[in-house]
């Protein structure tokens, strides 16, 4: 509460999940096993939240959890009872922080694709929750693509790779078609919750990936957000305790180009 309260005395929005209740080491699955024995602990932890925050005005956002995985940990082809569990949960999500009242009757909600991905079944089973309030929900994906391109941490099935090229910039406008065609194609509001790459010492590089994911966003009126985990030399940019920023130059660049 201390932190959204910051938020909007600043006179910024705020997104709010539960953030690491999902991923690899989650209790919450893509799986109707796990739904059906956690929906109910689900429920409980959002009407907790959403009455505790009931009054609040509609800069404050809900989403409903991040990057939900099966119980297998798949990040990119989920199997169509993973894919169903997600679209369960997230209606589950809607109902409960709708049945709140207060400003919830109408506040905008967010709700993830599988795994936040957007690969495979992970947009192209996605369903928008049935909801009270129309034009109401939001549909989230991180956008971390060409992956050897971001990082170095994981990529075995190739060699990392550290400068633009037509190969990272045809990666992101096929994703950014896909997006289109499974999501904001069909008047479904979408936002890149996350995205970021680790510098490799490729600052230009890095801006360039930058201005691309943020140009083809804008061209379907989606907002990108950053992921900042506070570490420079990975995907970290703003200085969170003084003026020294890792990389103002990308953070500029990016405002310049959402702008």
């Amino acid at each position: 509460q201390e932190v959204v309260d910051f938020a909007m005395e600043a006179d910024l929005y705020c997104i709010m999940n539960i953030h690491h209740d999902t991923g690899a080491d989650g209790w919450l699955r893509a799986s109707t096993a796990n739904f059906n024995k956690n929906n109910q602990i689900f429920k409980t932890l959002w009407t907790q939240i959403a009455t505790r925050f009931k009054d609040y005005p509609d800069k404050l956002i809900f989403e409903g959890f991040n990057e939900m995985l099966d119980e297998n940990s798949e990040w990119n082809n989920p199997g169509s009872d993973a894919v169903k569990a997600v679209n369960d949960y997230n209606q589950c999500f809607v109902d409960v922080v709708r049945a709140t009242g207060g400003n919830n009757a109408f506040r905008n909600l967010v709700c993830c694709t599988y795994a936040a991905a957007t690969s495979g079944r992970s947009m192209k089973d996605y369903v928008v929750p049935a909801d009270s309030a129309e034009n109401h929900l939001i549909a989230e994906v991180h956008y971390y693509s060409p992956y050897e391109f971001i990082t170095n941490e994981g990529v075995t099935w190739t060699e990392p790779i550290s400068k633009y090229s037509d190969y990272v910039e045809n990666t992101i406008n096929n994703i950014f078609n896909n997006i289109k065609n499974e999501l904001a194609g069909k008047n479904i509001p979408v936002i890149i919750g996350e995205f970021a790459c680790d510098d490799k010492g490729n600052t230009e590089d890095r801006i360039k990936w930058y201005t691309h994911v943020i140009e083809k966003a804008n061209e379907q009126n989606i907002t990108c957000f950053i992921w900042d985990n506070g570490n420079g030399y990975c995907m970290g940019h703003i200085d969170r305790v003084g003026d020294n920023d890792a990389f103002p130059e990308i953070i500029e660049k990016c405002v310049m180009t959402a702008k």
